[in-house]
């Protein structure tokens, strides 16, 4: 005959399996966002302004699938989505001096030698810099996850 004691313990280890198979499944749709993110994220770049060489794209793709879980996780995109988006707005628009100083920073971190030739230097960003730079991120990933669904229903 089965105590109440007995039946706890069975419902409580029960309930502990099944924790285990939810977060095993949450884990599971992790890993797989992660890498449809990493692997089908497009580049967003300034409308006006489209065209992206190949070199660009194929680093972005890298740098994302070595990022690609902290962007799942903190739902923002790499720095160098960020450089890409730059890139391309700048040239149809001319940067105010908040956005220069992003975008040199950012160039500096992945092109070094290319930046070497520059006259401005910008070691360290301002925390509005910063503030912005993690804002243009979020919207890009935003933008990135639209894309992706779009063309996984549509």
């Amino acid at each position: 005959m089965t105590s109440i004691l007995d039946y706890l313990e069975i419902e409580n280890e029960r309930k502990e399996k099944l924790k285990l198979i939810h977060k095993s499944k949450e884990s599971e749709k992790l890993l797989l966002d992660a890498i449809a993110y990493g692997v089908f994220a497009p580049l967003i770049v300034d409308p006006r302004w489209s065209e992206v060489n190949e070199n660009l794209v194929l680093k972005a793709k890298a740098i994302r699938m070595l990022e690609t879980h902290m962007c799942i996780e903190k739902e923002i995109a790499t720095e160098f989505d960020a450089l890409i988006y730059l890139h391309t707005a700048s040239m149809c628009v001319p940067f105010s001096d908040t956005w220069f100083r992003i975008y040199v920073y950012l160039f500096q971190k992945y092109f070094p030698k290319h930046a070497e030739k520059l006259n401005s230097r910008i070691d360290k960003l301002s925390d509005y810099e910063k503030y912005e730079l993690k804002k243009l991120r979020k919207w890009i990933f935003q933008q990135q996850v639209k894309a992706l669904k779009k063309r996984c229903i549509g």
